[in-house]
C-alpha cells in the first residue's frame, strides 16, 4: 500500500513538472510572436436616404418627411428676421420645396445642439445630383461655415463664395455685409474679440 502511494506521488510530481515546463515553453513562444497590429480607427460612411422636402424653414434649415428638421452642413444663411433672410429662404424654397431630395447624414456628428439632423442635401436631376449646400453658397444666399467638419470639407466652397461676392450674386448684391463671415475651420476664431478684450 505504501509503495502504491509513493508511485502515485511520483506520477503526480512528474505530471506537475511537465505542466510547468509546457507552460514555460508556451509563454516563451508567445513572447517571440510579433506584437498585434494596432486597430485602425473605424470610419463610418455617410448614410444617404431619399425624402420629400416638405418645408423650407430658412436658408440653411429644411424639414423633410421621415427625417424632421435638417441643418445643411457647412453653410450659414441669415435668419428670417435680418435683411436677406427671407430672400435666402425663398431661393431655397423655389429650388427644393416639395421635391424628392437625397439626405446624406453626417456620420461623425449626426445632430446639432438643437437636435436637427446635420446633412448634405442633394437634388437629383437627369444630369446627376446637385449639392444644395454648395448651390446656396455659389448663388450668394449662404456663406461657408465649416463648424464641426464632417464627411465634406466646406472650406472647398470658399472660392465659390468669393466668386458670388465679386459678382454681387444673391444677398451679396443687397448689401456688402448681408451674409455672416466665418474664418476657415482651424483659423483663429475672432481676432477682433481678442483685441477688444485687451482694451
Amino acid at each position: 500500500m505504501g509503495k502504491l502511494r509513493t508511485e502515485r506521488r511520483v506520477v503526480l510530481l512528474v505530471f506537475l513538472i511537465l505542466v510547468v515546463l509546457l507552460s514555460r515553453g508556451l509563454l516563451q513562444r508567445a513572447s517571440k510572436l510579433p506584437p498585434p497590429r494596432p486597430v485602425q480607427p473605424f470610419s463610418t460612411p455617410p448614410t444617404s436616404t431619399s425624402h420629400r422636402c416638405s418645408k423650407v424653414i430658412d436658408g440653411d434649415t429644411i424639414f423633410c418627411d421621415g427625417v424632421g428638421k435638417i441643418r445643411l452642413i457647412g453653410i450659414d444663411a441669415p435668419e428670417l428676421s435680418p435683411a436677406g433672410g427671407e430672400a435666402a429662404a425663398r431661393f431655397l424654397e423655389e429650388k427644393i420645396s416639395g421635391a424628392q431630395v437625397e439626405v446624406e447624414v453626417c456620420p461623425v456628428h449626426p445632430t446639432d445642439p438643437y437636435g436637427r439632423t446635420r446633412a448634405v442635401v442633394y437634388l437629383r436631376s437627369p444630369s446627376g445630383r446637385q449639392n444644395i449646400n454648395e448651390y446656396m453658397v455659389a448663388n450668394g444666399y449662404a456663406s461657408v461655415w465649416n463648424f464641426q467638419p464632417c464627411h465634406v470639407n466646406a472650406d472647398e466652397w470658399v472660392p465659390l463664395e468669393e466668386q458670388a461676392k465679386a459678382r454681387k450674386l444673391g444677398l451679396w448684391g443687397l448689401a456688402p455685409y448681408a451674409l455672416p463671415h466665418h474664418p476657415p475651420f482651424g483659423a483663429s476664431a475672432d481676432k477682433g474679440a481678442a483685441a477688444a478684450s485687451q482694451n
